[in-house]
């Protein structure tokens, strides 16, 4: 107990006989077969006793897995299936809109590829100064994802901006570009002075294409 166990972690696993053991107790042979799962080599129900229990030690996994837990002890042998349950890993970032101007904001979702068995704490950064994130976001037990907000400053040039979110050893980005918005930058007109009566070009100019 627990049949699922959350890895790394612990399960405690009775030894029940059909009757009480005999003197000088019973002694019940244990055994795995998987390489993240460490039970004893045996255990001895008490004298008098019906039953005993031992500590199933899981180790980390990456994945999914199940280990069968044998005992054997005069001549019968019973098996359990015990359920590893890998952590929960970091399996993308997206920020939408992708593209903001000065004061605008993009709201970013973090996603694990399953359901937090706990609360899950994702580590935050942008790589430019202009575009402020919170410092981490915190995906709640039985959630498998979370937002944030990306909000920008004060853009003064077209650049990109690279948010990193980070968990569990694993990281994701997202790229959000940061654009100075369109405006007029100048006018002039040529000539500067007209002979009454003619004509001046002049040229209306932005300060971007």
């Amino acid at each position: 107990t627990p049949a699922s166990v959350n890895a790394p972690g612990t399960s405690t696993c009775p030894v029940t006989l059909g009757g009480a053991a005999p003197s000088g107790g019973f002694a019940v042979t244990l055994s795995d077969n998987s390489a993240n799962v460490t039970v004893p080599a045996s255990v001895t129900v008490p004298s008098g006793s019906t039953s005993t229990q031992f500590t199933a030690t899981v180790g980390s996994v990456s994945s999914d897995q199940t280990a069968t837990i044998t005992a054997s002890g005069g001549g019968v042998t019973q098996t359990f299936t015990l359920n590893l349950a890998a952590p929960a890993q970091l399996s993308s970032l997206s920020c939408t809109p992708s593209a903001l101007g000065s004061g605008q904001s993009s709201t970013c979702t973090v996603t694990l590829n399953k359901a937090a068995t706990s609360a899950a704490t994702v580590t935050l950064s942008s790589s430019l100064g202009v575009l402020a994130v919170p410092a981490s976001l915190t995906i709640n037990t039985g959630s498998s994802s979370g937002t944030f907000t990306a909000t920008a400053g004060t853009v003064s040039s077209d650049q990109t901006a690279t948010v990193t979110a980070s968990y569990g050893g694993q990281t994701r980005t997202a790229s959000v570009s940061l654009t100075v918005a369109t405006a007029l930058s100048g006018l002039s007109c040529t000539p500067a002075s007209v002979n009454a009566p003619g004509t001046s070009t002049c040229t209306v100019t932005l300060n971007k294409a």
